[in-house]
């Protein structure tokens, strides 16, 4: 994870936003990671 912090961000903002998202119901690290993952590289595509 020191090589790459994005993926810490990845977790954190992606469990948030799941959680939001969901009503408070936690989806888990893997779908929160990867819904971040997506948001993440959507907004490096427009930038």
């Amino acid at each position: 994870m020191a090589v790459d912090p994005q993926v810490t961000v990845s977790l954190v903002f992606g469990t948030i936003l799941a959680v939001v998202l969901f009503r408070g119901v936690a989806a888990g690290p893997v779908i929160a990671a990867g819904i971040a993952y997506v948001l993440m590289q959507g907004v490096a595509l427009f930038k």
